[in-house]
């Protein structure tokens, strides 16, 4: 869990995931009650990923430049990146249809699981945009060496984490 998780858990406490089953209304419940500290932080983290877009391009642009001509590596990483920005962003259209105003239990509970949903997934497209990035790095010394480690130990994580909250979910709903 990132630093940003647990300031976000320790400010927003989202509904109680121990219990065994989670209702449709406790999570109709805390988006309501919580509605304005989401809506704030929600527009953070769309405004923060959507800068991401400009970050991708830029690397690929020194990719593409650093690189051979016929190397896919450049447009691996962009397609990828831009696969993962495009999925957090769909996942963070979702949970702004939960906020946009008051469903039913039934809607509210399938809303947030499609959110998760869709930020989980981007985890694998993120995996082949750090390990493009760092055999760029690694075979064609395109940046320097300690960012393809960093990208690599990014890329180890992510598949962790994918299978951490997977298991999260799945316990909390057994």
């Amino acid at each position: 869990m990132s630093i940003f998780s647990n300031l976000r858990e320790a400010l927003i406490p989202g509904p109680d995931d121990s219990e065994p089953a989670q209702s449709h209304t406790e999570v109709a419940r805390w988006a309501t009650i919580n509605h304005d500290r989401l809506v704030v932080t929600m527009l953070h983290n769309t405004v923060g990923v959507t800068l991401w877009f400009v970050f991708g391009a830029a690397v690929y642009a020194v990719l593409r430049d650093r690189l051979p001509t016929r190397s896919m590596l450049p447009m691996c990483f962009a397609t990828s990146f831009f696969g993962c920005v495009t999925l957090l962003l769909s996942g963070f259209t979702a949970f702004n249809l939960l906020l946009y105003r008051r469903h039913s239990a039934e809607t509210s509970i399938l809303l947030y699981d499609l959110t998760f949903g869709l930020l989980a997934m981007s985890r694998m497209p993120t995996v082949v945009a750090l390990g493009s990035f760092a055999v760029a790095v690694y075979v064609h010394q395109a940046l320097p060496r300690y960012t393809a480690h960093l990208a690599v130990a990014g890329a180890a994580v992510h598949p962790l984490l994918l299978v951490t909250f997977h298991r999260a979910r799945w316990s909390a709903l057994a």
